[in-house]
């Protein structure tokens, strides 16, 4: 009999072993962060984000001075590790095992403008570009209670399109990217005094819908192809908030930015061509054609 129990209890614990390491391997990440650069010039803040493959992300910005990004089924690489620690208190990060997430937080000196995020395939890089905004633009009070969306309108311009919407007072906002079938945006203390609730066909957008929520409202874009661009700015002038869906993203995050990988360095000698940064497109010369409510 003891030889059985033994037997029972060996076979036991094996099974437990073997159903333990499945368990974990299913746990594991999907992608990896795998390093970071960080460059400050000029009021605006760039950070490169490297990748295995193209993330899924939850962006978004409290309204004030700080951008949060979290990565869906990411782990974070040694070398991720070592980049967030050389920022300091600049860059605040968490990252959540049991989920296979990754948080960071991005502090700005002044009040967030504007937030570009780009997916560059070639380099597999994530570049967010934020600017924040200018001394000359001023600081108006602020409105007391929610604000309302009063109207939603599109427009087209030179490779991209343009949603306006009318919100009087500057909202805290998120964009989510879990497949490249949507893109979904929430406004938090955001009511809708619109009576429609669907727009498009319409170019790079196929249908924009809109719903409310218990504590703000939700804005959800479907593109013909994934987009890989976006760009989110207020305008002070008129209380406008403000979303570019771009054709195609950036060929690069520019030399101050790259990232050198193993190929790099087996091939010593070889000089790669120098790479030009884009210019970037200012929110001023964004001029697209004369909008229409949809």
């Amino acid at each position: 009999m003891k030889g059985i129990r033994r037997g029972s209890i060996v076979l036991l614990v094996c099974s437990m072993l073997f159903w333990g390491t499945l368990s974990s391997q299913g746990a594991m990440a999907a992608n990896q962060a795998v390093d970071m650069k960080v460059t400050t010039a000029d009021g605006r803040t760039r950070v490169a984000l490297l990748f295995q493959q193209k993330p899924l992300f939850h962006l978004s910005c409290d309204g004030e001075n700080q951008v949060a990004l979290i990565l869906y089924e990411t782990a974070a690489g040694v070398e991720f590790g070592k980049a967030i620690a050389k920022e300091g208190k600049a860059i605040g990060f968490e990252e959540d095992r049991a989920a296979s997430s990754l948080k960071v937080k991005i502090g700005l000196k002044g009040a967030v403008r504007e937030v570009e995020c780009s997916w560059i395939p070639k380099e597999k890089v994530l570049l967010v570009d934020m600017a924040q905004v200018k001394h000359l633009e001023g600081a108006k009070p602020k409105k007391a209670g929610p604000a309302s969306l009063t109207s939603l309108r599109f427009g087209t311009g030179d490779g991209y399109t343009r949603m306006v919407a009318g919100l009087g007072k500057k909202p805290a906002w998120s964009m989510t990217s879990r497949d490249d079938k949507t893109l979904i945006f929430d406004l938090g203390s955001v009511s809708a005094a619109l009576q429609r609730s669907g727009y498009g066909p319409m170019k790079i957008l196929k249908s924009v819908s809109l719903s409310k929520q218990k504590e703000g409202i939700t804005i959800k874009a479907e593109p013909e192809m994934p987009i890989e661009r976006v760009r989110l700015f207020w305008l002070q002038e008129g209380g406008k908030w403000v979303v570019d869906f771009f054709e195609r993203s950036p060929d690069t995050a520019g030399p101050a930015l790259r990232f050198e990988r193993k190929s790099d360095r087996a091939e010593e000698g070889v000089h790669p061509p120098r790479v030009t940064e884009l210019r970037k497109e200012t929110e001023s010369s964004a001029k697209p054609e004369a909008m229409e409510e949809r």
